[in-house]
This record gives structure tokens, sequence and C-alpha cells, in this order.
């Protein structure tokens, strides 16, 4: 007959870090007979053992039995726990949301790293489920943004037609960006669209004067009436607004030269 090889090893105990010698067992069984730990709900001392891992590797505070009973008395009292949770927050809103605010607040690296893994590894179902979602509630978006734009008009206005200088270079890339769009100007390989920091580049080398009338520019406001506040002029009609094809003239000498 052949024999039988038994392999016992030594494992640290999970609890106490002593020394065990046992046979190889799972996660569960690497503990002392001797350790203990007491249950958070029946209040009981019980072995180690009687408590089950979760998923992050640490022990549930309360023991298996327990665990058993609460699953199975939510089950049995879905609407009742469900009513009282309602009511719980109804009772308790500020606090709750003031809690969730600071724990934003300390772990706010945490969750924006998570996030941007979790949009990383679901890019294609979150795009998809977007798109789906505009299709099915397209006039209902419609409706939301007409009742914003009615709610927060001067806010809106504020900010179009506000006197800091990055907001109003924003808008105005925003708008050329949908008019090349629009016109099909298409950004060739190689060519960079503008951005703020390069207009107020060009800004800052041309000074305040247009460069074809003489007229001296604003640069603290956006009233549709107001010809003579800056705009981005494009060179080239034929490209969008990239760089090294734009210039900063004021309004009516934009719109005469187109």
């Amino acid at each position: 007959m052949e024999k039988i090889r038994i392999t016992i090893k030594t494992f640290e105990c999970l609890n106490c870090h002593q020394q065990i010698s046992r046979l190889k067992m799972s996660k569960l069984d690497q503990v002392c007979q001797d350790c203990t730990q007491e249950c958070t709900f029946c209040y009981k001392t019980k072995r180690i053992a009687d408590f089950k891992f979760k998923r992050n590797g640490n022990r549930y505070k309360n023991c298996i039995q327990c665990l058993q009973y609460r699953q199975q008395y939510r089950q049995d009292h879905q609407a009742e726990t469900q009513q009282y949770q309602q009511q719980y927050h109804q009772d308790h809103q500020a606090e709750i949301r003031e809690y969730n605010h600071q724990y934003q607040q300390d772990h706010q690296a945490e969750i924006q790293q998570q996030k941007h893994q979790y949009y990383q590894d679901h890019q294609e179902e979150i795009q998809q489920h977007h798109q789906l979602y505009s299709q099915d509630h397209q006039e209902e978006i419609r409706e939301y943004q007409h009742q914003y734009r009615q709610d927060h008009q001067e806010e809106i206005q504020q900010y179009r037609y506000g006197n800091d200088l990055n907001n109003i270079i924003h808008y105005k890339i925003c708008h050329y960006h949908q008019k090349d769009k629009k016109y099909d100007r298409v950004i060739q390989t190689g060519q960079i669209y503008i951005t703020v920091d390069y207009v107020k580049s060009l800004i800052d080398a041309s000074g305040p004067i247009c460069k074809y009338c003489g007229v001296e520019m604003s640069f603290t406001n956006r009233q549709p009436n107001d010809w003579s506040q800056f705009t981005i002029n494009r060179i080239d009609n034929q490209l969008p607004h990239i760089e090294g094809n734009v210039e900063i003239c004021c309004r009516q000498c934009n719109v005469v030269r187109h």
C-alpha cells in the first residue's frame, strides 16, 4: 500500500498573530481555537471562526447566526423597514447632508480616483446609456433647459456679459467652435484650436487698439450693440479658429471683412 503523506504547515493566526500548526485550510480556519470576539448584535463572546469575512478581508462585527437572523428579519419586514428608513431620512435630513458633505471633503481625492477609474472601465456603457437616455427623453431635456434658462436668466446674463476676461474669451471660443462645426470647418492633423491663454497672449501682443480702424476695443463687456468689443477674427476664412489663423480686431471690422 502507498503511504499517504500528510503535510502540516505553520500559519500565523489572523487575530492574535501567534504561530499555529495545522493542515492547509481556508482563511476562515487560520485562527487559534482560543481566539474570541464579541458580537455587537447579541453581545455574546464567541469563537472568532463564527464570524464571516467581508470582501475587503475584514471580519463582520456580527456573528454568522445574527447575520442570518437580521437578513431573515429584513425579508419578513421589508415594507416596515423601508418606511422606517424613509422616516429616518426625513427626520435627520440635515445631519445626513452634513455628514455626506464632510465625508466628500475628507475623501475627495479617493472619490475622484474611484470615479475616474469607474469611467475608464465602463466608458462605452456610460456613453451608450447617455445616448439612449437623450433619445428617449429629448422633449423633457429641452423643456428642462428652457425652464432653467428662464429661472437663471440673470446669472446667465452675468456670465455672458460679465467683466471677467477669462469668461468672456471662453464664451467667445465656445461660440466660434459651434460655428466652425456648423459650417464643416474641420481641424486637420497638427492644427491646434485656440485656447483662453492663446487668445490672451494675442491681446497682450496687439494691445487695446484695433489694427484696422484704430478704435479702442472693449474688453469688459459683451453687449450685443457694442461694435467696439474685441473679436477673434480668422485670417483665412476657409480654416477654423486655430492657432496661427486668428487675430484680434473690433467687431465692426470683423463683420466688414466677412
